[in-house]
């Protein structure tokens, strides 16, 4: 039983949960082929499930299966964390003008839904102990402004739109549960902080029909925000090689895309103090298809991890999927 006793508190020190794993919120790029001015609709699934130091799976689609670990001889179970997750959804209206023939002008307002949920083992005779917590409301919302560039060079026409954008402290960062304990800043629909951000998206485009491609980075620094927390600094990076395959009778477009997304951030810090288990980077495999018809666009992308290096024992990606609904005018 004392044998017993220690394995449990160890369970308890070790792998007490961290709400660690929405690292890096920039702008995910998105240009639609056929408009300048748009107003749309984004949503965005993130998914996070299974320990890469347990040598748990991440799955987006289904369940994993069991992963329970025991010390060597001892018959007894001391952690499993097979049913952790953590679900980050935004749904986000994005409206894009374009400025003086050569400016282009974005504001991104979103709304989040956190969801995470935790288990603990304590003893072989309870062996659960279920955590879920549940937060919605407004984010922070996001403008941004590039240069348009446009040339084309024989049969290839390119945009290049290098551009800086502010995310400012709009979401409510403060949220507090039925205790009146404020949540962890990590699952807050806001952050209390005022960031700034640069950005770069290049398309190459055959003038009619064929393949293409476009590349996207930004890079964000962040400031202190609410709870005297401040997120680490954090990138993301992709590019897409995609075929357009037009029908230009009833003014429609189809366009599959296959390419990389990558990702990283800093550490983040509280009161000046680095937090461990934050921070790290991960690469994603985009596959989806746009559609354009008329004034309508539309996408649906689904990004599977790669691979991943995550600062201390935070849960894994599991994949990601992102729809697209937009009229240009």
């Amino acid at each position: 039983m004392k044998k017993f006793l220690v394995i449990s508190l160890l369970a308890f020190g070790v792998f007490k949960p961290k709400v660690q794993a929405c690292d890096v919120c920039n702008i995910f790029e998105y240009r639609p082929l056929n408009t300048n001015n748009y107003i749309g609709l984004f949503y965005h699934y993130r998914k996070f499930n299974g320990y890469n130091d347990l040598n748990q799976s991440n799955s987006f689609f289904g369940s994993r299966g069991p992963q329970m670990h025991e010390l060597d001889g001892s018959n007894l179970f001391f952690e499993k964390r097979k049913q952790d997750y953590e679900r980050y959804q935004t749904l986000a209206v994005r409206f894009n003008y374009r400025l003086f023939d050569h400016w282009n002008l974005l504001v991104i307002a979103p709304y989040e839904t956190v969801e995470v949920h935790y288990s603990r083992v304590w003893s072989v005779i309870e062996p659960v102990s279920d955590t879920t917590m549940q937060l919605s409301g407004l984010g922070d919302i996001t403008t941004a402004i590039d240069r348009v560039f446009t040339y084309t060079s024989g049969n290839r026409k390119h945009i290049v739109r290098p551009g800086i954008a502010f995310k400012w402290a709009t979401g409510n960062a403060n949220r507090r549960d039925e205790n009146r304990v404020l949540y962890d800043p990590e699952i807050q629909t806001g952050s209390g902080s005022n960031d700034f951000m640069v950005r770069l998206n290049y398309l190459n485009l055959a003038t009619q029909q064929g393949l293409g491609y476009a590349v996207a980075a930004n890079y964000k620094w962040n400031s202190v925000g609410a709870q005297d927390y401040k997120f680490g600094n954090s990138w993301n990076a992709q590019f897409n090689l995609m075929h357009v395959f037009q029908n230009t009778k009833n003014q429609t477009s189809y366009i599959p895309k296959l390419g990389l997304y990558a990702e990283g951030a800093l550490k983040n810090s509280r009161n000046g103090e680095l937090v461990n288990y934050t921070g790290g980077q991960a690469t994603f495999l985009n596959v989806g298809m746009d559609f354009q018809h008329k004034s309508w666009s539309a996408q649906v992308l689904y990004q599977q991890p790669v691979y991943q290096s995550r600062n201390g024992n935070q849960i894994g990606n599991a994949g990601r999927l992102n729809l697209v609904l937009l009229r240009s005018f």
